[in-house]
C-alpha cells in the first residue's frame, strides 16, 4: 500500500451490523470493487456498475474526475 493511499484511506471503522460508510474518493471504491490493479476498462466496467445501484458523493465524483473516470458521473 502506498503512503498517499494509507493517508488519505476514508475506510474508518464502522459499528458491527451497520452499513459502510460510502467511498469518498476513487482509490477507495476501486479497492472495494476488487479493481485495484484491473486495466482500465475493467475498473470502468466495475465503476459504472456500481452507480448504477449508489449515489456518489460531491467528493468522489471530483475524485472520479479527477482520475480518468469523469465521464462516468
Amino acid at each position: 500500500m502506498s503512503v498517499a493511499a494509507r493517508l488519505w484511506d476514508d475506510e474508518g471503522f464502522t459499528v458491527p451490523g451497520k452499513p459502510a460508510r460510502s467511498p469518498q474518493v476513487a482509490g477507495v471504491l476501486l479497492g472495494r470493487l476488487h479493481l485495484t490493479r484491473a486495466p482500465h476498462a475493467e475498473q470502468v466496467d466495475g465503476i459504472r456498475e456500481w452507480l448504477e445501484h449508489n449515489h456518489p458523493s460531491k467528493s468522489l465524483i471530483r475524485s472520479l474526475e479527477r482520475n480518468g473516470f469523469g465521464e462516468l458521473v
